[in-house]
């Protein structure tokens, strides 16, 4: 529910973590059981909203449905089948929502803060000061695909580990002026499937 004095109250919430990254990675597609799992968890969503008499539906797809060659057929699947218009958001877009999120649950005009959203495919950094974005760029650092890429068999881990640790800092320091932002307030946040019904 939306009050003018008090902002949003949630209502119900459904959260999820499909793991549509699943084998993109690698192949470069979402990976068919992953898209069932995940067709399967937005009907389920869309049932608790439509219980809760929600008149409108929102959705957004990010980083592994915009990079993987069926994305689109995935998009039209949820659109034909559980009548819920999904669409495909940039990485900037991504990242100023995650940062919107954030700026909800936490008081962020006092500081320097750097929001981290860590999903399946990526990752957003967004960067404020005093609750005004200066940053947000968006990284091929997701859980999932680091983990295909880097840490699919668990010979020799230590090594591994150590390798991806140094790749990550490499891709970090493209995206990011550490000078500027290394010592600043970390707020990290993670990818799921979240449904918020407001009435």
């Amino acid at each position: 529910e939306y009050d003018r004095a008090s902002g949003l109250r949630i209502m119900d919430e459904v959260r999820e973590q499909p793991r549509l990254a699943q084998g993109h990675a690698k192949t470069g597609r979402l990976d068919d059981a992953a898209i069932e799992h995940a067709v399967q968890v937005l009907s389920r969503m869309r049932d608790v909203c439509e219980r809760r008499g929600v008149s409108r539906i929102s959705a957004v797809a990010t980083s592994a449905v915009r990079e993987a060659e069926n994305g689109a057929e995935f998009v039209l699947r949820v659109q034909e089948e559980i009548g819920i218009p999904l669409r495909i958001i940039d990485g900037d877009t991504e990242a100023a929502l995650s940062y919107r999120s954030v700026a909800y649950h936490f008081k962020l005009d006092a500081s320097r803060t750097l929001v981290a959203d860590i999903g399946g495919g990526s990752l957003e950094l967004i960067g404020a000061v005093n609750g005004l974005v200066e940053l947000t760029a968006s990284l091929p650092l997701g859980a999932v695909r680091l983990t295909e890429l880097h840490l699919d068999d668990a010979s020799d881990t230590i090594r591994r580990v150590r390798k991806l640790r140094s790749q990550v800092r490499k891709q970090l320091r493209k995206g990011l002026n550490t000078r500027d932002w290394g010592t600043s307030r970390l707020i990290g946040s993670g990818g799921t499937f979240t449904s918020r019904g407001s009435v």
